[in-house]
């Protein structure tokens, strides 16, 4: 007897959401410390030498770039790393600026052995030079048992996917499985799309998402096709001639 084109379907859909769980499950269990970008360490702003009054430095985007509110009747200017100006932005009074300063990129390229290394930022302001003085921090990596646990769930799924084939039962698991883990993706890029301050959130969330989008729908398609049932009533289990 030759399987119907919706068995033949459901299974090429449970089979798809098997490698399609493989995928998310081992690829989430990384964190974002720098904006939407993972990364195994941040900075943080320990100091303005000298202190200015209306003058705040801080880090932003979990630590992907730094903010100057400036509340002085004065110009600051971000003085460059090197000869060039490159992002280092010109502030005016009154004004907020953020940007990607090269120096705290340095300083995060290695590990140093003590786990922190200080930065510093020079200011020009009012024509006197103030220092932003901040570290690079790598705090301690995220327990093991974590990554243990993406892998058990990326045994189970895989053996789950592999018996839904010819199983219903198991076919509805991998179905509410995925369901689970799109859910998840989708709150996590919805969620870290918040964290730029100064860009329109749709063109960051289809940043971040990039070719998720796609998984998105074929996940939702394939999580309807393995729900169907072929053998319910009213369904043919041959082939339509």
């Amino acid at each position: 007897m030759r399987p119907s084109p919706l068995r033949v379907l459901r299974a090429a859909a449970v089979l798809f959401l098997t490698a399609l769980l493989f995928g998310m499950t081992t690829g989430s269990a990384g964190a974002h410390g720098g904006g939407l970008e993972p990364s195994p360490s941040v900075p943080r702003v320990l100091a303005v030498d000298p202190p200015v009054a209306g003058l705040t430095v801080t880090v932003i985007e979990m630590g992907a770039r730094l903010r100057i509110v400036n509340d002085t009747p004065d110009a600051v200017q971000v003085i460059p790393a090197g000869t060039t100006l490159g992002l280092e932005p010109v502030v005016p009074p009154g004004a907020t600026a953020r940007w990607d300063d090269p120096r705290i990129d340095a300083a995060a390229a290695s590990r140093p052995d003590e786990g922190t290394r200080r930065w510093a930022i020079p200011l020009q302001v009012d024509g006197a030079t103030v220092i932003v003085r901040g570290e690079q921090v790598w705090p301690p990596a995220p327990p093991a048992g974590l990554w243990w646990l993406a892998t058990a769930i990326t045994v189970v799924v895989s053996a789950v996917g592999t018996a839904a084939v010819t199983r219903r039962p198991a076919a509805l698991a991998t179905a509410a499985i995925t369901s689970l883990v799109l859910g998840a993706h989708l709150i996590h890029v919805l969620g870290a799309a918040l964290v730029p301050e100064d860009q329109t959130y749709v063109v960051v969330v289809l940043g971040a998402a990039g070719i998720g989008l796609g998984a998105w729908l074929a996940a939702a398609t394939g999580v309807l096709l393995a729900v169907i049932d072929p053998a319910a009533p009213g369904r043919s289990s041959g082939i339509p001639r």
